[in-house]
């Protein structure tokens, strides 16, 4: 039987589990001194055990440490493991069950420490272990929450109490929260990310208050103030009538689909509570202060009247609201199939960290990505009785209505998603901040914490001070540098301005970067100047793959007799960039073996500072013995040429 599993092998580890536990099982049932009632507490326990080790430890199961005890004990129960005090005791006796049967069967990897030393090392920890149970500054999340419940006076085994607590605690402010979670909640932040951030370049103050106008939320927002004016009447279970909803789905365009046809059947809307669209926008609504509920009536506020004169005003107060209410929590149906409050409580207060890799990005980002680890999050929270692949897809759902929420507030465009049918979820493709997102997220991630540095100090210098002055920075501040710069520029003076530059330049790996810059911007807008650089010698070979790489000339147009020492840059480019295949196939433009050899025993004379190393390159992995005798002439000449020296 396997005892170590690599942490990402979840199939042989699962697979293995009934086998591990049902041997432990049969173990402690020969001991005789245990009831099977009590059998079933302790190996479920041992189960816990196993899930972490292989989970957060080392994945070896028969390897033990007092460091490990302690991480698991001390650090990782508090955390995460919700149990009452009188049931920590039977937490340590599942630990000696397992370790006392790895010790029976001498299942202990020689790296363990002695059993004895181990079941110490438990007896010494236990007063500690208790405290740290009940010690609320060491809880996670999830466990934090349920204790809030609890307090709360909610009956833990009915659902229906815990769901109404959850939304009770969703409608606190950020601030709130904090005040009743411990600071470690706030403080551990994402495991992927550090608290300090890259550098980040900011939009114009134009291209966000153009983009706070387009939020489409604002409109939509207006628009409802405006129809329920001094109020609407509402049902007994404070619903919308059906008259109103079917006339604020077509107002407000929230794409739910009125008495629903699928097939040859009418799938009739009974409450306005069935469509979640309308639904969410009038709970936020609520929680921003637009409408409210006077006397069985929807009515609008002052605040939501005065967007008729003031749209882009309120912006912040909706954006807060959204997260105040829960991006994810306000969409969820809680009658429907499947219904898990404290996860959506959870998603929700990953939102504002979800955010970050477009951010960072400052571009498109895939949202499967995003859903991955989401679902790594939340399988790192909970355990499900359902396989991770059934939960990840569920939750990929809740994923999606949470970035589509982010959409319909202008944080963020949704790209290239997948074909869905009207009132559908659109599954996959891209993300990418919108101005006014950008600068929305870098305010959210500093309200929690994160350390948010703003690219852009060098704006004002030229380009070609720009590249030199950025030659020695990391490669993240330096890019976020070159976004920024281009940013305070249109598109066409920032490719002038860096076209110009690349003839300036004198070392090939900056006039690179520089021609690699210009495709971030526009290549179609970027290409004529392209073009005018091939009548410079010094970069025309550059120049020259950067036109083939974006379709503009064919591979055969990289060589060209009548600027043949063009073409040692170009080998070299495609020799760094594919390596010896690079190479090969790159020289193959020029024709046969004939004449390959002969080009090769002319590089010698090209002005490129590459071509010995390019010659060098050809001697050692061209296949042809025509070819690298050529080669090894020409270097023969490089070497003993004045220009060799």
């Amino acid at each position: 039987m396997q005892w170590k599993f690599d942490p990402e092998d979840e199939d042989g580890f699962y697979q293995a589990r009934p086998e591990i536990l049902a041997s432990f099982r049969v173990w402690l049932l020969q001991q005789g001194s245990a009831l099977e009632s009590t059998i079933d507490g302790t190996s479920g326990d041992v189960g816990i055990v196993l899930d972490w080790k292989w989970g957060y430890a080392d994945g070896d199961l028969g390897s033990w440490s007092v460091l490990d005890i302690a991480e698991f004990l001390l650090e990782w129960c508090p955390r995460k493991l919700s149990v009452p005090p009188e049931r920590c005791d039977a937490i340590l006796v599942a630990l000696r069950q397992w370790l006392g049967y790895l010790g029976a069967a001498k299942l202990f990897n020689s790296d363990s420490e002695p059993v004895a030393i181990l079941m110490n090392a438990i007896a010494a920890m236990r007063d500690d272990f208790i405290a740290a149970m009940g010690d609320r500054s060491k809880f996670g999340q999830a466990k934090s929450l349920v204790s809030l419940a609890v307090d709360d006076g909610v009956d833990m085994s009915d659902p229906q109490q815990f769901q109404e607590f959850v939304e009770r605690f969703n409608q606190l402010s950020i601030s709130e929260r904090r005040d009743l979670l411990p600071d470690s909640v706030f403080d551990a932040g994402p495991r992927q990310f550090d608290r300090t951030l890259p550098p980040v370049a900011m939009p114009s103050d134009h291209q966000v208050a153009k983009s706070v106008a387009e939020a489409p939320i604002l409109s939509k927002f207006r628009d409802l103030a405006t129809f329920v004016g001094a109020g609407r009447k509402l049902t007994q279970k404070g619903h919308l009538t059906l008259a109103d909803a079917r006339v604020l789905v077509e107002l407000l365009a929230t794409g739910d689909a009125m008495d629903e046809q699928i097939g040859d059947r009418t799938f009739r809307t009974t409450s306005s509570d069935d469509l979640p669209n309308l639904r969410m926008i009038v709970a936020w609504a609520k929680k921003a202060g637009i409408v409210r509920v006077l006397h069985g009536k929807l009515v609008a506020t002052k605040r939501g009247l005065g967007l008729r004169d003031d749209l882009v005003g309120q912006y912040d107060h909706v954006v807060d609201a959204l997260l105040a209410v829960g991006p994810v929590s306000v969409q969820s149906y809680e009658n429907g199939w499947r219904s898990w409050p404290q996860v959506w409580a959870f998603l929700d207060d990953l939102s504002v960290v979800l955010l970050i890799a477009p951010f960072v990005a400052m571009g498109s980002v895939p949202l499967e990505g995003l859903i991955d680890y989401a679902a790594t999050e939340v399988l790192g929270e909970w355990q499900f009785a359902a396989s991770d692949d059934t939960i990840r897809n569920a939750l990929g759902a809740e994923v999606v209505d949470m970035f589509d929420a982010f959409a319909l507030c202008g944080l963020l465009v949704r790209e290239d998603v997948e074909p869905h049918k009207p009132g559908r979820r659109a599954y996959g493709g891209s993300i990418t901040l919108t101005p006014i997102g950008t600068v929305t997220t870098r305010r959210l991630l500093e309200e929690v914490g994160y350390v948010v540095p703003v690219a852009g100090q060098f704006v004002a210098s030229s380009a070609v001070e720009l590249f030199e002055r950025l030659d020695e920075e990391e490669f993240e501040m330096a890019r976020a540098e070159i976004v920024a710069w281009c940013k305070v520029r249109d598109s066409s003076v920032a490719i002038d301005e860096i076209a110009e530059a690349i003839t300036v330049l004198t070392d090939p790996a900056l006039q690179n970067v520089a021609l690699a810059v210009l495709a971030e911007i526009d290549v179609r807008l970027a290409a004529p100047r392209v073009f005018e650089l091939l009548a410079q010698p010094a970069v025309a070979g550059f120049a020259t793959c950067w036109l083939a790489d974006h379709g503009f000339i064919t591979e055969n147009e990289l060589y060209s007799p009548a600027t043949p020492f063009v073409f040692v840059d170009v080998l070299a480019l495609r020799m760094l960039s594919g390596g010896p295949d690079g190479l090969l196939s790159t020289l193959e433009v020029v024709g046969n073996e004939q004449r390959q050899s002969q080009f090769v025993e002319t590089m010698w004379r090209a002005p490129s500072p590459a071509r010995g190393l390019v010659l060098a390159a050809i001697d050692k992995v061209h296949p042809s013995k025509i070819v690298r005798k050529a080669a090894r002439r020409a270097l023969f000449k490089l070497r003993s040429s004045a220009n060799g020296r």
